[in-house]
């Protein structure tokens, strides 16, 4: 520091050495001198976040960045390292709406700064899966600058999270045509790949990249994946064994490796693995977990129980293991010391929220609703922007029947986090249980304006617009929301029913029925899509199979929307003879 008074890395490093020492009171006035250096840069801010961030301090690191960027809101640095975090902690409105404030309030800034705004936030909704938001902000930067090779890059990103791929490949090709060196992009052409059901061209892509960077675990990893899509698990378990030696310290790959051999059922090999990782990684909770998992899959819980006590004991900060240890002793039967370990926890720090609606999970078990209920709402008011803490108490109340109670938590929860997704679910449902549709279809609307990728919500609003619709504008939207949510999710059985309820309502019965029958019989006692599939049917005047589905549909006690309509059908073909 003597020696080199302008480099701001070392005051950092000796504060570091100190924490590290146990010498906290000396690490103190050297990082407040930090901050208060005369030289203040934004920079200097950035870099004690990420101190701050990497011992746990999250809140001092979010107070350093909002100070900076209150005290200098002309920073885009400042602005994007604050967005950066809200991003990393799950705050993601928080973050998107910090760079969209920056980006109206800066409009005379340069193109390039505004550029880096733009796709900043274009970033940013990807997180969320929000493609319509980024492909707005990269089409802006795109007007500008066609070729703006970051740009064209997160395009692909867009078109490849929303299941366009031709245009995702033509993207993420443009790209390499322009940066051969590209390597994330090369992952992404992969995927593609994939998607596409090109698993040949997604090796070839890999291997290509490969040639320029044969140290890239990430390559092999990418290249591991696609060979066991190919079920060339040979060749899949070699690039794993490439992926560790290149990085022999990375146990997220070794897990993944044991993963992998468990996935072939040769468990001792998976064991191996995972306790390679304990054996390596004490302080890291993975292996522990998966040994515990593997235990538990082989009917050996004393076992698992006694590698997740062995792992939370080494690691009572992780609240992964502490929630596996607290649950599995539940499943156990072993409440009592599962209350015991939370509330041992709770008597050291009583402002854990974590640990608040673990103790609410296992007393519900007990069935102790009372103390439940008190410690869900502890957790809630602890912790207002978390939102297991209040979905599981709505979910007391509707279990106590108490409805409007539950109503008014999950609307609470919505306001103080609008991507809760579990509050939209509930919500919905609740709604449409007590026949209160319109509101259904307005809370699902709500839910796809903030998160437009839930494919649930879209299920859901798809299936309303169409049982309800008010004409053919309300059907095409129903038939492109199921569409869209299906080619994001394949092979969901509620959107392919979704989709061939459209279509009857359009009038194309053979389409619909083209649909539901393969469903049918993968579920032949399923209330609804008997239903359905009998009205496509009968409308067919294929009256005598109808009679049997619709008989089905309604012998069943299963609650479904059209269950009058399916009893009318059916009372009109008895009539009929």
């Amino acid at each position: 520091m003597a020696l080199e008074p302008e480099n701001i890395a070392h005051p950092l490093t000796l504060a570091a050495l100190y924490i590290d020492g146990g010498k906290n009171e000396m690490a103190e006035p050297l990082l407040k001198a930090y901050l208060e250096a005369k030289d203040q840069t934004g920079q200097r801010r950035l870099n004690l976040a990420e101190f701050y961030l990497k011992r746990g301090r999250s809140e001092t690191a979010e107070r350093v960045l909002a100070d900076g960027v209150a005290n200098d809101p002309q920073s885009f640095a400042l602005h994007q390292g604050l967005s950066q975090y809200y991003l990393q902690t799950g705050e993601t409105r928080r973050g998107v709406e910090l760079l969209e404030a920056y980006l109206q309030a800066n409009q005379g800034k340069t193109p390039a700064d505004l550029r880096a705004v733009r796709l900043s936030l274009a970033a940013a909704y990807l997180e969320q899966q929000r493609g319509t938001e980024a492909s707005q902000r990269i089409q802006e930067v795109i007007a500008e600058e066609p070729d703006h090779l970051q740009a064209n890059f997160l395009m692909g990103r867009v078109y490849l999270s929303q299941g366009k791929g031709n245009q995702a490949l033509a993207a993420f090709q443009n790209v390499l045509a322009r940066q051969p060196k590209a390597l994330e992009a090369y992952l992404y052409l992969a995927e593609t790949h994939v998607l596409l059901g090109e698993l040949p061209q997604a090796v070839g892509v890999l291997q290509q990249a490969l040639q320029m960077a044969p140290s890239s675990k990430a390559l092999q990893v990418a290249l591991a994946r696609v060979q066991i899509s190919r079920k060339d698990f040979k060749a899949a378990e070699a690039a794993y064994t490439q992926a560790m030696l290149i990085d022999p310290a990375d146990f997220k790959t070794q897990a993944e490796l044991g993963d992998f051999y468990l996935s072939l059922k040769e468990n001792a090999r998976a064991e191996r693995e995972y306790a390679e990782i304990v054996r390596k990684f004490p302080s890291e909770a993975t292996g522990y977990l998966k040994l515990a998992g593997l235990y538990f899959q082989r009917q050996d819980p004393a076992a698992g129980l006694s590698e997740l006590h062995q792992g939370y004991l080494r690691n009572p900060g992780s609240a992964e293991l502490l929630e596996e240890l607290v649950l599995n002793l539940t499943a156990a039967k072993q409440e009592d010391a599962a209350l015991e370990i939370c509330r041992r926890r709770l008597s050291q720090n009583d402002r854990e929220a974590f640990t608040h609606n673990l103790l609410g999970r296992v007393l519900v078990h007990q069935g102790n609703v009372k103390e439940a209920e008190a410690a869900f709402q502890k957790a809630a008011d602890l912790a207002p922007q978390w939102q297991d803490a209040v979905n599981n108490l709505a979910a007391l109340y509707l279990h106590q029947n108490r409805t409007a109670e539950a109503v008014q938590k999950l609307e609470q929860a919505l306001r103080r986090n609008p991507q809760n997704q579990t509050a939209y679910t509930t919500l919905g449902a609740i709604y449409e249980q007590s026949g209160q549709y319109p509101k259904a279809i307005a809370i699902y609307e709500q839910a796809l304006e903030k998160m437009p990728a839930l494919s649930k919500s879209a299920q859901r609003l798809a299936f309303l617009l169409c049982e309800f619709n008010k004409g053919d504008q309300d059907l095409e939207r129903a038939r492109q929301l199921a569409t869209d949510a299906y080619k994001a999710n394949p092979g969901q059985i509620d959107l392919l029913d979704t989709l061939a309820w459209v279509y009857y309502h359009e009038g194309d019965f053979a389409r619909a029925m083209s649909i539901l029958q393969p469903l049918t019989q993968q579920l032949p006692g399923e209330a609804l899509l008997n239903y359905h599939l009998g009205m496509a049917l009968l409308k067919s005047g294929k009256a005598q199979e109808a009679r049997g589905r619709l008989q089905t549909a309604v012998k069943s006690k299963t609650a479904f929307i059209g269950r009058a309509s399916a009893e009318q059908a059916l009372a009109s073909l008895k009539t009929a003879g």
